[in-house]
């Protein structure tokens, strides 16, 4: 997980994947917000398109900014980079399609605001995404039974944890090498 949000930071990003994993495959997950830093979504999108081979375009904090036009702002400017993209709105779908995609070695970058830190806006007023790796055993149970989460045969808190970011998808790692099986 990265948290690369500008034009210098998504570059030496890629750099450092390139340099790290050379000749493997590139896929990138990410977003730009609604409503402020209009640029970004240029940039990025330049960027990625320029290092990454797959760019999956989703959201990140749209507030009241429509994400599928957020997307197809950005895939615009991914498109005149000439480089292949997807957009999928929902942020744990697009993880899922990079990893599930992979068929040979692949770095898959997930860069943003992880959902614990995602500040969301609901009409004019922000709500916090509670950040569950600092919740007691107790107040994840809860969690989870609140959210529909199924903790059969979870007994710790990091099984919970597990079971939970599974859940979400959030617990993809970035630039993690996904060798395929065969």
């Amino acid at each position: 997980m990265d948290y690369a949000h500008n034009r210098l930071s998504f570059e030496k990003l890629f750099q450092s994947v390139k340099a790290e994993y050379p000749g493997q495959r590139v896929v990138i997950v990410f977003g730009c917000p609604g409503k402020k830093a209009l640029d970004r979504r240029k940039d990025l999108s330049e960027i990625s398109a320029q290092y990454a081979d797959l760019v999956i375009i989703t959201e990140e904090d749209p507030g009241e900014e429509d994400v599928l036009d957020i997307s197809r702002e950005m895939a615009a400017y991914v498109e005149a980079g000439g480089c292949d993209y997807s957009i999928e709105p929902d942020r744990g779908q697009a993880i899922r399609m990079a990893v599930m995609g992979c068929e040979e070695p692949t770095v898959i970058l997930i860069t943003g605001k992880d959902k614990a830190e995602v500040v969301a806006a609901v009409a004019e007023e922000p709500v916090e995404v509670p950040d569950i790796s600092k919740m007691k055993l107790d107040e994840l149970k809860e969690f989870a039974e609140d959210n529909g989460i199924d903790l059969t045969g979870c007994t710790t808190k990091a099984s919970i944890l597990q079971k939970i970011r599974e859940y979400e998808a959030d617990a993809a790692a970035a630039a993690a090498i996904i060798t395929p099986e065969g």
